[in-house]
């Protein structure tokens, strides 16, 4: 479900992306935001959901990277 909604949602945004590009993109997603969860409810003392949730949106907008950085 995770996989089409990206799936979807990049399609649009990037019309000439060829579609294998962005299947292996929603699939890695995916698969990231959903160990993300897991992650979280393994070790809830360490990380809220709220915060959860805005680690996801930021990697959604500005890339994994910028998780690491000071805010």
């Amino acid at each position: 479900m995770i996989e089409k909604v990206i799936l979807d949602i990049f399609s649009h945004k990037y019309p000439r992306v060829p579609q294998y590009r962005l299947h292996y993109f929603a699939t890695l997603f995916a698969a990231n935001t959903l160990a993300t969860i897991k992650w979280q409810l393994t070790k809830p003392d360490e990380c809220s959901v709220e915060e959860v949730a805005a680690i996801i949106q930021l990697a959604m907008t500005s890339g994994l990277e910028s998780i690491l950085l000071d805010k």
